[in-house]
């Protein structure tokens, strides 16, 4: 659970995260209980009963998936309806995995155009970080961020947690220059030309 304080009198957001890998909810509607047995709808529960007062409330479902679990999410919302009648729905949100990697590439492309005092890093068309200049920072700690994102990357890409991201053009490295090669051309005067006879033939 993670709460966030946004300062000055705003309530603070609290945000519980249900993170699953290869795996789905370990609970599911049970209709002979008198409370919600659905896990996000269950966790929905819980976090209402230990949130601040006032506080702005998420569930994350965090899941390995391409798409929205919209089937999960859609299930739980409707047992929390059954249990708790006339009370708001919960705020489920979906996360992938994958979209950490998204995140990972906007660092480490942000960092291809930072400072050359900070470590610069870019991503090879095989999905992978690979480092290719490093300078002393600054700041000691900007080049360790910079390595935990390399590394992040590096494990999302590995466990295959990763969107499809376009197709890239390879490095290309010139190694010969050649150009065509052209030959001047030498002309032949014929200096006498032969006499041909002929007639149509009337067969």
């Amino acid at each position: 659970m993670v709460r966030l304080d946004r300062g000055g009198e705003k309530p603070p957001v609290v945000v519980l995260i249900e993170a699953k890998f290869h795996s789905g909810k370990s609970s599911v509607a049970d209709a002979q209980t008198p409370h919600p047995t659905d896990q996000l709808a269950k966790e929905w529960d819980n976090l209402l009963q230990v949130a601040d007062e006032g506080a702005e409330l998420y569930v994350v479902y965090l899941t390995d998936g391409i798409g929205v679990p919209a089937d999960d999410i859609n299930d739980s919302i409707q047992e929390w309806r059954d249990m708790r009648p006339g009370a708001e729905d919960p705020k489920i949100l979906a996360l992938s995995w994958r979209d950490l990697g998204v995140v990972c590439r906007d660092v480490l492309n942000d960092n291809l155009q930072a400072t050359p005092h900070v470590l610069r890093a870019w991503l090879d068309d095989a999905g992978g970080a690979r480092l290719i200049a490093s300078t002393l920072p600054i700041d000691p700690q900007a080049k360790t961020t910079c390595l935990i994102f390399v590394d992040l990357y590096r494990m999302l890409c590995r466990l295959q947690l990763t969107y499809f991201y376009g197709v890239h053009v390879p490095r290309v490295s010139v190694f010969s220059i050649w150009q065509f090669n052209t030959f001047p051309t030498r002309w032949t005067r014929i200096e006498t030309v032969p006499t041909i006879q002929w007639s149509f033939s009337n067969g």
